[in-house]
């Protein structure tokens, strides 16, 4: 069993790096979608991004639940039967 978890995030680059570590802790996938940050955000996430942390994209869409969806879809083929998505805000 694995653990994706979904991080919607915008102009969040005081918290958003020590969030990201903390969750590998338990969290074996964490897929970044950026609500087009203004505060350097965007380069933390993609400066930790690897194996684990995917910077996927980045767009100034209005916040709504449905983003996590986006992310979801673009992913969901990594998933096996018994993973967990997570939110992880």
């Amino acid at each position: 069993m694995h653990i994706h978890s979904i991080c919607v995030v915008k102009n969040e680059a005081d918290i958003v790096g020590q969030c990201l570590r903390e969750a590998l802790a338990w969290s074996d996938y964490i897929y970044v979608y950026d609500g087009d940050s203004s505060d350097g955000t965007w380069d933390i996430v993609k400066g930790m991004a690897g194996d684990r942390i995917v910077a996927w994209k980045q767009d100034g869409k209005v916040f709504q639940e449905s983003l996590r969806a986006e992310v979801y879809n673009a992913f969901r083929d990594r998933a096996t039967e018994g993973d967990w998505w997570c939110h992880l805000d």
